[in-house]
């Protein structure tokens, strides 16, 4: 159940789709990289996790976890918010071992896990996700001396 009435925020529903796309991607490679076509010429290499992790989990194990995450998202269940932090958290890591040890230049997907962190992170977003409530009224009010 949701915690909160309020209408579900747009981004939130971008990562949602986000997260169906990453389904979509680790049931379609079985596990290895998927190459997007356009006229011929690769534009992206998406890695799946299990290829990243390098171990024998069937990344129907991951498709199903972004599905679960992505239905707790729309219902704004505050245990989704968490497990879209940690996966987004997962793929940060290992875009800075591809950079790192691999020599991979992750860019786009560097920069698309900051944007999620910063989004997920704001006030009006928490709010949605029923957390923040009690202590952001305190961060308005100005501080009283000690008695």
């Amino acid at each position: 159940m949701a915690h909160n009435a309020s209408p579900r925020p747009f981004g939130v529903k971008v990562l949602v789709g986000l997260l169906l796309l990453g389904s979509a991607i680790e049931l379609t490679s079985a596990g290895g990289l998927v190459t997007v076509l356009l006229g011929g010429v690769s534009l992206i290499r998406l890695p799946t996790v299990a290829t990243l992790l390098g171990l024998p989990v069937p990344p129907l194990v991951f498709a199903v976890v972004y599905v679960v995450t992505a239905v707790g998202l729309l219902r704004l269940e505050r245990w989704a918010w968490v497990l879209a932090m940690l996966i987004v958290g997962v793929h940060m890591t290992f875009d800075l071992l591809r950079y790192f040890a691999v020599g991979d230049r992750p860019y786009a997907a560097m920069l698309l896990n900051v944007v999620v962190v910063f989004y997920l992170n704001q006030r009006e977003v928490q709010r949605a996700f029923g957390q923040g409530t009690a202590r952001s009224g305190s961060l308005e009010r100005p501080v009283q001396g000690l008695a």
